[in-house]
């Protein structure tokens, strides 16, 4: 068996208006549980300041990891993971750790524009 790394999804525990997000939380336990054979899911709180408004945005969400191997596959189809989610949980951006420990800010919107295209 190859090692593995610990890789990571957020999402807030809920939407922007208050609205319920399970079936988003849903699909991403779901989707590692396929396709790396389980997750831990941790309770987090997080925040962010919009550049553009100054708007600060604090959030209790759910910091879900999973083991895989450090390949550029299991990189792709987490971000595919955090994106769908995202989209499902209407989120401007979503937050995913790599099995090579690389942090990134994945912009949901510019995601479903590339996605149209295609």
């Amino acid at each position: 068996m190859s090692q593995l790394f610990v890789a990571q999804i957020v999402l807030p525990k809920l939407g922007n208006n208050g609205e319920s997000l399970e079936s988003a939380h849903a699909y991403i336990r779901k989707s590692l549980c396929k396709h790396f054979g389980g997750f831990t899911a941790l309770d987090s709180f997080g925040g962010w300041i919009d550049p553009d408004s100054g708007v600060e945005y604090l959030e209790a969400g759910i910091t879900y990891q999973t083991g895989m191997a450090d390949t550029a596959e299991n990189a792709e189809l987490l971000r595919v993971i955090a994106i769908e989610a995202g989209i499902m949980a209407q989120q401007l951006a979503m937050a995913v750790t790599l099995p090579n420990r690389a942090f990134e800010i994945l912009t949901i919107a510019q995601e479903e524009s590339r996605n149209a295209e295609a």
